[in-house]
């Protein structure tokens, strides 16, 4: 009886692997998505963060640039912080995690007064940005459209 036991352990621990149960499971490349932070500081300035959104990652590239101008580049981290002084501009924000792009283009428009900001998508096909939407501050925004760079 005992022996038997034995045997059939053993079958069990040799086939288990070539069946496929202890294949690594696959990922979900939206899991690395990051999220984009705006804010105002207590001197009316723009703070932009960017940081993963779904527990601790780091990064290839973090890359933040206003009016096509870069001004915040980060290799292999983890988050990146920028403050301006500039309340209206153009964003550009890109992170690079393996093979996963995340990005996003648009208008942004502070209103430090009333605590608002007004973000508009920019439409890659149509050459125009999207009908401006205003929310609260801080404004939070997962970047999840994942582009695979091959």
């Amino acid at each position: 009886m005992r022996r038997g036991r034995i045997t059939w352990l053993l079958l069990v621990a040799t086939v288990a692997p070539l069946a496929g149960c202890a294949e690594a499971p696959v990922t979900n490349p939206n899991l690395h998505a990051p999220k984009l932070v705006l804010d105002r500081t207590v001197d009316n300035m723009t703070e932009l963060y960017i940081h993963s959104a779904f527990g601790e990652r780091a990064y290839d590239q973090i890359t933040i640039a206003l009016d096509n101008e870069t001004l915040g580049q980060r290799s292999f981290g983890y988050s990146l912080d920028l403050t301006t002084p500039a309340t209206r501009f153009f964003l550009t924000a890109t992170v690079r995690s393996g093979e996963s792009r995340f990005a996003w283009n648009g208008m942004v428009d502070l209103d430090v007064d009333r605590d608002r900001v007004s973000i508009a998508p920019w439409l890659e096909k149509k050459n125009v940005t999207e009908e401006p939407r205003t929310f609260a501050l801080p404004f939070e925004m997962i970047l999840d459209k994942a582009r695979v760079t091959s």
